[in-house]
This record gives structure tokens, C-alpha cells and sequence, in this order.
């Protein structure tokens, strides 16, 4: 278990390090770019993640390969493998790219509702977005060998050093030139050119010496079909799931309401710090013992992941949550960007929150190469998501599209759970999941109910403030951790490797 605690430790550190960066700059680029400008920038985030269906489900069909060259004998050696790939996604990402410029006049005329930004300003915007599309696309099979490879701390160092650079050098640029969306788009295609560089040369490093070099082999896409179709299948699924709200808001309001949305969505997306980490640190894990056919091994990893993934992500989340409104004024300030945002930040925590803790779950699908489930699961969530989406924002305006989620993914986890235990456990100690979450997460979450009528409200200055929330959290997490035996163990792994290095070195 060693690889896997040091590889989540590296993944928290690193999306810590990143969430860190992205909630200092953000309020700088609200400031300096005005909500609209900003409104783009969360436009361009939902189209990435949307257009993320193109993948065909190449990118974890990919790292499950990598994942498995260690334990199942391959047909392919990993370099083929690597280079197929290579052109697979450089041919995509140039035709995205070029598509997404192309069709630019069309977005800017008719789909965003600008108020004081121009026309041709937006239209160059996005042009300059398809570039970015193409140099992230790229850049993805090179993440997957290293996430497969169980080489996260590399990837995570590389990550953490870009981010730095894409989000600081950004904040210059706009400083020494122009204010624009045109200056902070082209110093981010400048930063992701650096970063598609530097991950191919740490994957090409990571992969296990062969005789011969690298050739294309299309004969990996005809062995790796069936499991990228299904997977395709859960992303289009996941897409719409994750971002319809996005989509259809961004039409349903004005570009100005949509901007606040969009800063509430950034506050959100820092559970990522939690759930991607313990993911792709997982992920690899599960499928090596569901190719092993380590059975027990399987069952004892699964829980006590799913119990890490909980121990960090609830009291996390419900910490956001019942302290929105201190944070959001903390954060951006006394003014009406805060005052707007904070009631949509709670909401899309408490879904953010269900959806998370369905995250092992879902990885555990994926290790047994069982598709079809998660397809079928997603497949239903959809045919509820996108009506409620309509008929609540018609009803309750942005609160209604921000409850959609809780909505969607409370389904998710009532009906997910116990289908993945029989399918993919064999198993119907489902109940048994619950139950420990309950037991193990209860005392944070009395922590953080009862400190919700002791901690001053905003009005307390905010450095005072911002010491007192800290506490407030630290707690929390430290008795969730204490309290659940998959965290302890974890974090009893690291103290003891830790230790030895102490003591090896004196």
C-alpha cells in the first residue's frame, strides 16, 4: 500500500497546491478582467470538459493499459503503445482546435449575450481558446502513462510548477500589457506549449525499456475497443451530467448572472483537491488486483479507499457548506459578487459532495472493465438531470440549476452503490458502506453543526476570521481521520515511513 499512500499524498499536495493558486488569482482576474471577461474564462472550462466526449475514452483506456503492463502479460509493448496514442490524439487535437476557431463568429453572435465586451473581442477569444484545446489534447495520453505508471509524483511536480507559472505569469502579463481576455488566453497557450513538452519527455522516461524503438500500431485500438467504446459512452453521459447545468444556464441568464455562477463553480471545483487525488491514486490499485485475481485484496482496498475518500471529503465539503457565506467574503470581499455567489456555492457543494463519495465506486467499475453499469447508471441520471435543470431554473432562477445536482446525485448514491457491490463485488454488503459513514463521519459533523452557532459571523475582522474557520477545519478533518480506519491507516504508513527516513538518516 505504500505506492498508493505516497501517490495520494503527492495528488493532494499537488491539487492542494493548484486549488491554492486558482482561488488566490481568481478574485485578481474578476478585478482586472471584469465578471464578463472572467464569464469566458468559465465558458472555456465548460467546453474543455465538454468536448472531453472526442476522447472516445482513449485517456483511461490508456492508463488501464499502463496500469496492467506489470501484471498481465501484453501483446503490446508499452512504447507502441504510447506512440499509437501520440498520433491518435495530435490528429484530434488539431481538428478540435480548428473547429472550435471556426466556428468562433458563430458562438460570439449567437449563443453569449455580451453586454460591454465586443463582438470581434469575443470572436478572438475564442480563437484563441481553440489553440488551447488543441495544446491540452495533446498533452492528455502523456498524463495517463504517468497516472497508469503510478509515477504521480513526477506528474503532480510538473503540474504544481505550471500551474505557478500559467496563473502568476497571467496575472504579469495583464499587468505589463493589455487587460484583456486576448493577454490572459495567449500567456496560457504559452504556458500549456511549456508543460506538453515537459510531460512527454517524463513519459517517454517513465515506460519500460524495449529493443526495438516505438513504431504505430493500430492493432492497440482494435485490442482496446470494446472498453474505450464503453467508456465513451459514461463520458458523453458524464458530460452531460456535469455540465448541463453550465450549458443551458449560460443561454437560460445573462452573461453578467452567469459570471457569478461561474465563480461559485471555482469555490466548487476545489473539492478536486480531495476526490481526483485519491482517484487516480486508486484507480491504478484496483485494477491490478482485479487482474491479479486477489479477490480478498480487492474487497479490503476498495473499502479502505472509499473510507479515505470519505474521511477527507465530508467534512471538507460540509465545512464550504456551512460556512459559504464567512468564505465568500473572506475570499472576493464585502460586495455583491460575494453576496451572489455564496447561496449557489452551498447548493453545488451538497451535490459535489454525493457525487464524490460515489468516486471509488465508480473506479472500481472501471478496474473490473465493466462499462456497461456505469453507462446504464449515467444513462438514467441524464433522463432526470436536463428537464430538472429546465423546469427549476424556470421556477427558482440560478438556486434551481444549482439544486439540479443534489437532486441527480442523491439518485446517484441511493441506487449506484448497491448495483456496484453486486455487479462488481459479487456482494450485497451494501448497507454495511452506509453505515460506516454514518458512524465514521458523525463526530466531524457534530464538530462543524455545533461551531456553526459558536463562530462569529464576518463581521469579525478577517484575519480573525479566516484563523478561527482554519481551526474550525483542522479539527474537523483531524477527528474524521481519527475515527475512520481506512485514514488511519493510510496516514499511520506515511508517520511510520517517515520516521525511518528520520532515523535511517541520523
Amino acid at each position: 500500500m505504500s505506492a498508493f499512500s505516497r501517490n495520494v499524498s503527492a495528488n493532494i499536495l499537488g491539487a492542494g497546491w493548484t486549488a491554492v493558486v486558482q482561488l488566490a488569482v481568481v478574485p485578481l482576474l474578476v478585478s482586472r478582467l471584469g465578471v464578463e471577461s472572467f464569464a469566458l474564462i468559465g465558458f472555456y472550462a465548460a467546453m474543455l470538459a465538454t468536448l472531453g466526449i472526442l476522447d472516445l475514452g482513449l485517456t483511461p483506456t490508456l492508463t488501464r493499459t499502463m496500469a496492467l503492463l506489470g501484471v498481465v502479460p501484453q501483446g503490446r509493448r508499452g512504447g507502441d503503445v504510447l506512440r499509437t496514442f501520440e498520433w491518435v490524439f495530435l490528429v484530434a487535437g488539431a481538428t478540435i482546435g480548428a473547429a472550435v476557431a471556426l466556428c468562433a463568429p458563430v458562438i460570439a453572435r449567437h449563443w453569449l449575450n455580451t453586454v460591454s465586451l465586443g463582438e470581434q473581442e469575443v470572436e478572438n477569444a475564442l480563437r484563441l481558446m481553440g489553440v488551447l484545446f488543441a495544446l491540452r489534447w495533446v498533452a492528455a495520453p502523456y498524463t495517463a502513462v504517468l497516472q497508469g505508471l503510478q509515477r504521480q509524483v513526477s506528474l503532480n511536480a510538473v503540474n504544481a510548477v505550471m500551474v505557478t507559472v500559467a496563473n502568476a505569469g497571467a496575472l504579469l502579463a495583464l499587468s505589463w500589457f493589455d487587460a484583456s481576455i486576448g493577454t490572459f488566453l495567449t500567456w496560457q497557450c504559452l504556458a500549456a506549449a511549456v508543460q506538453y513538452a515537459w510531460m512527454r519527455v517524463l513519459a517517454w522516461r517513465a515506460l519500460p525499456s524495449q529493443d526495438a524503438g516505438p513504431r504505430f500500431d493500430h492493432r492497440v485500438l482494435l485490442d482496446s475497443w470494446r472498453f474505450s467504446a464503453g467508456v465513451t459512452g459514461i463520458t458523453l453521459m458524464g458530460i452531460v451530467l456535469a455540465q448541463s447545468d453550465k450549458i443551458i444556464l449560460s443561454k437560460l441568464v445573462s452573461l453578467e448572472a452567469y459570471g457569478y455562477y461561474s465563480v461559485a463553480q471555482v469555490l466548487v471545483a476545489g473539492l478536486q483537491v480531495v476526490t481526483l487525488p485519491v482517484f487516480n491514486a486508486a484507480m491504478p490499485r484496483l485494477c491490478e488486483l482485479a487482474a491479479g485475481g486477489n479477490e480478498d485484496g480487492l474487497h479490503k482496498f476498495f473499502r479502505m479507499s472509499g473510507e479515505l475518500m470519505a474521511a477527507l471529503l465530508v467534512p471538507l465539503a460540509l465545512f464550504l457548506a456551512i460556512f459559504a457565506n464567512q468564505i465568500m467574503l473572506l475570499w472576493i470581499g464585502a460586495n455583491e459578487t460575494a453576496l451572489r455567489a455564496a447561496p449557489l456555492f452551498q447548493l453545488l457543494l451538497v451535490g459535489a459532495l454525493l457525487n464524490g463519495l460515489m468516486t471509488i465506486p465508480y473506479a472500481l467499475q472501471l478496474a473490473r472493465g465493466n462499462t456497461r453499469l456505469a453507462l446504464s447508471i449515467c444513462a438514467a441520471l441524464c433522463l432526470v438531470l436536463v428537464p430538472a435543470i429546465f423546469l427549476l431554473t424556470e421556477r427558482f432562477g440560478l438556486a434551481g440549476g444549482a439544486s439540479a445536482g443534489i437532486l441527480v446525485n442523491g439518485l446517484y448514491m441511493a441506487f449506484g452503490l448497491p448495483l456496484t457491490y453486486r455487479l462488481c463485488l459479487g456482494s450485497a454488503a451494501w448497507p454495511g458502506y452506509y453505515l460506516d459513514l454514518l458512524k465514521h463521519q458523525g463526530p466531524a459533523v457534530a464538530l462543524l453543526a455545533a461551531a456553526w452557532w459558536f463562530v462569529p459571523s464576518a463581521a469579525v475582522r478577517p484575519a480573525v476570521g479566516a484563523f478561527v474557520l482554519l481551526g474550525v477545519l483542522a479539527l474537523a478533518m483531524l477527528i474524521s481521520f481519527a475515527c475512520t480506519p481506512g485514514a488511519r491507516a493510510m496516514l499511520r504508513e506515511l508517520l511510520d515511513r517517515r520516521a525511518s527516513r528520520i532515523n535511517h538518516a541520523g
